[in-house]
């Protein structure tokens, strides 16, 4: 795995960047359990994922923003797949969101991916728009779930 920050310091978070991350996880899905060190870790070892972060340009300690990407194996090349993308809602309307997009659209080009996809629900309007305005395509497909 890979941590990309926007301000180009590229490091594992650290202990005191989880509570910053852990809000932005409860921000995407209010049941998100926490994510301790040993998760980060974990999640580290992972090298076919890439994750980016945004901190706060007054506050260098707090994250504001990140999202990541990981590359599957298709029968025919890899493509990308985006979860994660959120902005911390104080922060919302100062590009964070496309600044994260267009990094993570940038790793997939390096890593020479055939196509990005990505869900989200269609109450996150501004989501909408910013996936819209980058050139992604509204396909009209129904996304299952199974909790195991």
């Amino acid at each position: 795995m890979e941590y990309f920050w926007l301000d180009a310091e590229m490091r594992l978070p650290r202990p005191d960047d989880l509570e910053s991350i852990n809000a932005l996880l409860k921000r995407l899905s209010p049941n998100s359990p926490k994510l301790a060190m040993a998760d980060i870790e974990r999640i580290a070892r992972i090298e076919s994922m890439s994750v980016v972060f945004a901190r706060d340009t007054d506050d260098k300690d707090r994250i504001v923003g990140m999202a990541r990407i990981v590359s599957v194996p298709m029968l025919v090349g890899r493509e990308g797949v985006v979860e994660d993308v959120v902005v911390d809602q104080a922060c919302g309307g100062r590009g964070i969101g496309t600044q994260l997009m267009l990094n993570l659209l940038a790793r997939a080009r390096t890593l020479g991916l055939v196509r990005v996809v990505l869900t989200t629900w269609p109450d996150r309007e501004a989501a909408n728009r910013l996936y819209s305005t980058l050139g992604f395509e509204r396909l009209g497909i129904n996304y299952y779930r199974l909790e195991l």
